[in-house]
């Protein structure tokens, strides 16, 4: 079982939004599966929250 680690991260100046350090594009496939398999991804966020709590 494969596992992709992804991290997300901002800059909220500039409002780009990155995926794995790579900016953030919806025409582009980054990721592609495998037919029959299961990957397990481990998603995080390293950015502080939009508003604060």
């Amino acid at each position: 079982m494969a596992t992709r680690r992804l991290v997300l991260t901002e800059d909220m100046m500039a409002a780009r939004f990155f995926i794995n350090g790579q900016a953030f594009d919806p025409r582009r496939v980054d990721l592609k599966g495998k037919a029959q398999t299961v990957e397990v991804w481990e998603v995080s966020k390293l950015a502080p929250p939009a508003y604060p709590a």
